[in-house]
């Protein structure tokens, strides 16, 4: 095929994300104007709108540790650098300028500065308000003149004194967040105020929804005169939480109208009313209290001051709409036109050496600056409402800069040493490379004792305010050379960067910068996509915005450049195999995506005959591990039942339940209204069962030589079951050197009371479950009855291994065994009043009577209880698994399959034999991982049976539930699809058994089937489809897919309407999900996947493929299935079956078919 041809045409109907040497090297990024206002945009020295590969232009660009001088300090005085760091910071740091402002500022400091700027204490917080009736303690409050920088003169930009809030005929927006605690009645409360006399706004908690309860809701109303002319508003407020309110009066229409909005949702709005001018410019803006607002028709009067919690307080003179309030109230705002008064009581908590605790600052640039009155260091306290409502505030608008607080000097104070350490030892120190008389002369010449200045003393106050920190200064002709040397430092700094070019790795430092990875990849012949095209600037560069209005802790940039750092660390191995499918899957997993789930490289092609066979799929996943390993504790406290309250213990629920299920096991008592009427029905051990789990030790030299795996345990009235008797215990022995032993597995069993009840040892020798690997061990019965065996049960114990390599080890052994009388599985009696349950853990055990293993005469080593390792989870099964299902359930941890589905997958209860079923599913996936303050624990049951496990024992408050990588084997869900990744295939083995597995045919094989002849393609595709993770969980209940194959392929299906069967195992399956499959979580998080990730990955290509580009594919899971009906059926008989001589048919012959 010519390149042309590989190439897909312009008209055709569905075009590909991505067509080879078409698509753009970066895609252009969509501004409007909204993106660029009040950014640094037009700042020709700001680097912030750099696209990558500009020119750098500041050593913040530079991947440099800047905790070590060493790194960027060579000339110049490291103690300079601290205190001029620090001057700009506390001096200069626009806390209330425009977004403009406070980037460039931002983007004009040295890298070490804004290094300073990083670990500079932050506090992200709110106010809280005493609330009070006493007259003579009036509560917290806040009174704001209405004056332009007069209550703080030095803070202010401009103090002209003119006022700022007076509306006149404006719109206005008041915009806040407020809590209201829960647990006390609250009476009238006002929340902000601003009165001349009658006329002005308030906004209050009324009284009248509460009087009477201590929790649910406030009333929030708005009201406003002017004149004669009034108009108010309300809602209900959520008692015990914070809740954005905003207030606006909307002169749009001509006449005004109030609307009021709760958490960015519209909730009411007042009639429309021609209010005039509103004149209050000598009023002061009350917070927290306030007097009587009289609306002539409605008096408000205040009963006590505000009580809970403020905060991001807003006031602008215009009209926010809906999309505005719902944007920004968890984002930050800067000082801008219509914003009069901005406050984020973002002011911290802690020690002050100044005054400056009770100061409330105004972010709006208007410098209406407060202070709290009444004010207590516990009103600024987070902890006593809960976390800050604004979750999207950065970190460095939130800097903290009042000079005297107590961690701000602590960072002066700790940098200026180490800073001075480093001068003393530096010997390119600029000031040692002039003559010293120099500096002295100047240094006594300006008052100096040292000839260093004051340069290495600790910032003092001036005032206890931004801005008001004095720094310490070097002598006039130091100061100088420093200026100097700053210069030469950023000089070698960039000259330094060339020896970093070819370094790169995820570290992020002392590695190329990330503005020079383009020319990198140019370098080694890549071309590196821009990623995130569709993203808006402000989520590209600042991270807001990116997930439900809130800032993310990483920009999309910064994203970005990680994603390529991690494809140029693993270059090496991405170069060397291109054109595979391992150098594809390395990119995907670069980017954190797993080519193994939702995301799937598709090679098309194969043999036109598709068979359902049991192919399997390697996977691995993160999932989780108990950690018991406190079992090797010293001894604790002993309970009634052995348990020691220092050790690790686990037991399961009681195996028992109400028996409704039709067939085998039969029952010993009848139905009543549709449950047997004899309690010993109801226990899930009466018939054939299985226990599984899955377990890993790490190290062996900590581990005791013998270990219980698990155990099934009784209680009830007699001696040993009061105290719980031991009916099975599985034990792990560790392979001895010294006895020429390998490490084995040994099943001890005595479900009957009595001296002389029989005992069960099965044994499998060569496993060694020490090893460090996971190993599946399970273990039940067969009961007799299902096995066409008058007495004996058959007992059988498996062990498999599964590793990176995939299932290295499955053996098993079974032998007959008959219980006895007295059998404890079947009967419910004095010593079983409740049913077996499983139990992992140590215990001890009472050995004064002859039930069970307890019984003195059993072996010793068969009471063993001691678990030190690591458990994935455990299984019981009111079933004997077989050999099939429980190799599967080795390959794949997750695997709850069985042969047969429809009749034996959870929540099945109609059918005959459907109490053979999973009645316990206690895997690892919690969601509570840690111990509570007891050391307990309880595990879920994922069966939805209630069957839980509770944990004691464990390190109180601890995580015992770890993190662990898995490898496994998953049967193929795309036994259907046309593709296939591998172009060689062997057509014929030796080995009868290896054909079967490869469908293939015996050798000597001389010519290829037709059917079977491969009709291969060029065509490669990256798709991410909804329901690839469905589909392997629908695997997940499947042992072989001979049942799934008997659903889709009877004979008699052919005539049939639809899979009758496929659609009652679609209706079983999905029983199990508690939740619709949620679409959009899949979409939220591949929306940034889009088609420039192609870009790349077409690189990777044979230069001869034909890329289809990367696809969303919405496709039918695995129990969908379309069926073709033959509407004539008579076409199949023959002539003398024939209905009507008058009427022609014809006869179809049909081809043999072949069973493998």
């Amino acid at each position: 095929m010519s390149r042309e041809q590989n190439t897909p045409s312009d008209n055709m109907l569905f075009q590909p994300g991505i067509v080879r040497n078409k698509n753009p090297g970066a895609p252009i990024r969509s501004l409007t104007m909204n993106d660029v206002e009040n950014t640094a945009l037009s700042l020709t020295g700001s680097f912030r709108y750099d696209s990558p590969g500009a020119p750098l232009k500041s050593t913040q660009q530079l991947m440099v540790d800047w905790s070590e001088f060493a790194n960027h300090t060579f000339f110049n005085s490291a103690e300079a650098k601290v205190q001029k760091a620090f001057d700009k910071i506390i001096n200069r740091l626009p806390f209330d300028g425009t977004k403009t402002e406070f980037h460039a500022f931002v983007d004009g400091l040295t890298g070490f500065e804004k290094y300073v700027l990083d670990q500079f204490p932050k506090h992200t917080g709110y106010l809280a308000f005493s609330g009070s009736s006493s007259p003579t303690n009036p509560g917290t409050y806040t009174s704001v003149l209405d004056f332009k920088g007069t209550q703080s003169p030095l803070l202010s930009k401009n103090p002209t004194g003119q006022s700022v809030m007076d509306l006149s005929t404006s719109p206005f927006t008041f915009e806040f967040y407020v809590y209201v605690p829960s647990g006390s009645v609250n009476d009238n409360q006002i929340i902000v105020q601003k009165l001349s006399g009658s006329n002005g706004i308030s906004m209050v908690l009324s009284s009248s929804a509460e009087k009477t309860s201590t929790s649910g809701t406030v009333d929030f109303i708005a009201m406003i005169r002017s004149g004669s002319l009034t108009m108010s508003a309300s809602m209900e407020l959520n008692k015990g939480r914070f809740s954005h309110c905003a207030s606006v009066f909307d002169r749009t229409a001509g006449p005004g109208q109030i609307k009021l909005y709760r958490d960015g949702e519209k909730i009411t709005s007042s009639s429309m009313g021609a209010l005039g001018q509103i004149d209050f410019k000598t009023s002061p803006l009350i917070i927290g209290s306030g007097s009587a607002h009289d609306l002539g028709h409605f008096n408000f009067e205040p009963v006590e001051t505000l009580s809970g919690a403020m905060d991001e307080f807003r006031i602008w003179h215009s009209t926010r709409t809906q999309r505005e309030i719902q944007k920004y109230r968890f984002l930050d705002t800067f000082a801008q036109k219509d914003l009069r008064l901005l406050y984020r009581f973002n002011e911290p908590s802690g020690s002050f050496a100044g005054g400056g605790s009770s100061l409330v600052l105004d972010h709006s640039g208007n410098g209406l600056h407060s202070a709290v009155q009444n004010f207590t260091m516990a009103l600024r306290d987070t902890g006593t409402y809960g976390t800050p409502p604004v979750s999207g505030e950065s970190s460095l608008l939130s800097a903290v800069l009042f000079p005297s607080f107590g961690p701000v000097t602590a960072l002066n104070t700790l940098l200026l040493s180490s800073a001075s350490s480093y001068d003393y030892s530096n010997p390119n120190l600029v000031t040692r490379l002039v003559p010293p008389h120099y500096l002295q002369e100047a240094s006594y010449g300006e008052g100096f004792q040292s000839e260093k200045g004051d340069i290495g003393d600790e910032i003092t106050v001036r005032y206890d305010q931004p801005g008001g920190a004095r720094v310490g200064q070097p002598q006039i002709i130091a100061g100088l050379l420093f200026t100097f040397a700053e210069t030469f430092d950023e000089l070698k700094m960039f000259i330094d960067e060339f020896k970093r070019l070819l370094k790169v790795d995820v570290l992020s430092q002392d590695v190329v910068s990330d503005q020079l990875l383009p020319w990198l990849s140019r370098y080694y012949g890549i071309s590196l996509p821009s990623f995130f095209a569709n993203a808006t600037a402000g989520q590209f560069l600042d991270g807001t915005d990116i997930k439900s209005n809130r800032l993310n802790t990483t920009s999309l940039q910064t994203v970005q450049n990680t994603l390529w750092r991690r494809i140029f660390s693993d270059l090496p191995f991405i170069l060397s195999t291109r054109g595979t499918h391992a150098s594809l899957r390395a990119i995907l997993a670069n980017m954190g995506i797993n080519a193994d789930g939702p995301v799937r490289i598709r090679e098309f092609g194969g043999s036109k005959q598709r068979n359902l066979g049991d192919s399997f799929v390697r996977r691995h996943e993160i999932a989780a591990m108990l950690d018991m390993s406190g079992s090797l504790n010293t001894p604790g406290t002993l309970s009634a039942q052995g348990i020691d309250d220092n050790k690790p213990f686990l037991s399961g629920s009681f195996l028992s339940g109400s028996r409704i299920e039709p067939g085998v096991p039969l029952m010993a008592g009848t139905l009543v209204v549709s449950e047997s009427n004899d309690t010993s029905d109801g226990l899930f051990t009466s018939g054939s069962w299985t226990v599984e789990g899955t377990y890993r030790f790490d190290n062996r030299s900590l581990h005791f030589s013998t270990q219980s795996l698990a155990r099934l345990h009784v209680t009830g009235t007699d001696a040993s079951a009061s105290e719980q008797g031991v009916l099975f215990n599985v034990l792990a022995f560790k392979p001895s050197v010294a006895q020429s032993a390998t490490g084995s597995i040994s099943l001890y069993g005595r479900p009957s009371s009595g001296s002389t009840a029989p005992t069960l040892h099965l044994q499998l020798t060569g496993v060694d479950v020490f090893d460090g690997q996971k190993w599946q061990i399970s273990f039940g019965r067969d009961r007799n009855d299902r096995i066409s065996s008058f007495v004996s049960s058959s007992y059988f114990l498996r062990a498999g291994k599964f590793t990176p390599a995939g299932l290295e080890e499955f053996l098993t052994t079974a032998s007959y065994f008959d219980e006895g009388s007295n059998n404890a599985l079947q009967t419910v009696a004095t010593y079983n009043t409740s049913g077996a349950f499983v139990v992992v853990g140590s215990q001890s055990l009472d050995v004064s009577t002859n039930n069970f293993l307890n019984s003195p005469g059993v072996p010793i080593f068969s009471k063993a209880t001691g678990f030190s390792g690591r458990l994935a989870g455990v299984r019981f099964w009111s079933k004997g698994l077989t050999v099939p299902e429980a190799k599967t359930h080795a390959q794949n941890f997750k695997s709850l399959g069985v042969v047969d589905p429809l009749v034996n997958f959870n929540f099945v209860t109609a059918a005959t034999g459907s109490f053979e079923r999973l009645r316990q599913d206690v895997s690892l996936d919690q969601i509570v991982t840690q111990s509570d303050s007891s050391g307990n624990i309880t595990l879920f049951d994922f069966s939805q049976n209630g069957l839980t496990f509770g944990g004691s024992g464990f390190v109180a408050s601890s995580q015992v539930i770890k993190p662990e990588r898995f490898d496994f084997d998953v049967l193929s869900a795309d036994f259907q699809s046309g593709e296939n990744p591998n172009k060689i295939r062997i057509r014929s083995f030796l080995n009868d058994e290896t054909a079967e597995k490869n469908d293939a045919s015996p050798a000597p094989l001389y010519e290829i089937n037709q059917s079977e002849q491969p009709q291969d393609d060029k065509r490669v595709a990256i798709e991410m489809s909804l329901v690839q993770a469905l589909n392997e969980d629908i695997m997940c209940i499947f042992s072989t897919l001979d049942s799934l194959d008997n659903l889709i392929g009877s004979p008699e299906l052919v005539f049939a309407q639809e899979y009758t069967d496929l659609r009652n195992l679609r209706q079983v399956y999905f029983n199990r999900l508690t939740e619709k499959v949620n679409f959009q979580s899949f979409f939220e998080f591949f929306k940034w996947f889009d088609e420039t990730i192609g870009t790349l990955l077409e690189q990777m290509l044979p230069s001869d493929s034909k890329f289809l580009g990367t696809s969303y594919v919405i496709e039918s899971h695995a129990l969908e299935r379309p069926k073709f009906t033959y509407k004539y059926y008579d076409m199949y008989l023959g002539e003398e079956n024939r209905g009507g001589k008058e009427v022609i048919r014809l006869q179809q012959f049909v081809g043999t078919l072949r069973k493998r």
